[in-house]
């Protein structure tokens, strides 16, 4: 995969983002009035730590999708972690309600992340983060390694 392939996958992974995250506020109206008072339950609970724990996360993996735009290694090594812990964060926060559209984005994005993922792992381009991170930390004035 070349340099311009991975900006554009990393370009498509953040617009999903933002979609999937807009998504999760639509509401269909024909959904069965007792899964809509569910939902609506579920919108005036608290606001947790665990909740603040999962913003946290959201939050951090679109600055490492970001910054994956500009080759940081921090950020190669973020996303590589945040993926399957938002994974495990889904499954243990339990059984919640959402409009298929809110599915589908969410299904989509899981897919773009996987794919990303494979990208930064099996591909040529994870030697550009070092290559990158390297060549940053040459000195100023010398052009040495610092």
């Amino acid at each position: 995969m070349n340099n311009s392939n991975f900006q554009k996958l990393v370009w498509v992974s953040l617009i999903w983002v933002v979609v999937a995250i807009a998504a999760a506020f639509v509401a269909p109206s024909d959904l069965n009035p007792i899964l809509l008072d569910q939902l609506d339950r579920q919108l005036d609970e608290e606001w947790t730590l665990f909740d603040s724990f999962g913003l946290g996360v959201v939050l951090f993996g679109l600055v490492c999708n970001i910054a994956l735009l500009f080759y940081k290694g921090w950020a190669r090594l973020g996303y590589l972690v945040l993926i399957p812990a938002s994974m495990v964060i889904t499954y243990i926060d339990g059984p919640f309600i959402q409009s298929s559209i809110d599915a589908l984005t969410n299904d989509i994005n899981l897919f773009l992340s996987g794919v990303l993922w494979a990208v930064l792992l099996f591909t040529e381009i994870k030697f550009k983060f070092k290559a990158h991170n390297n060549s940053s930390k040459r000195d100023a004035v010398t052009g040495a390694p610092s």
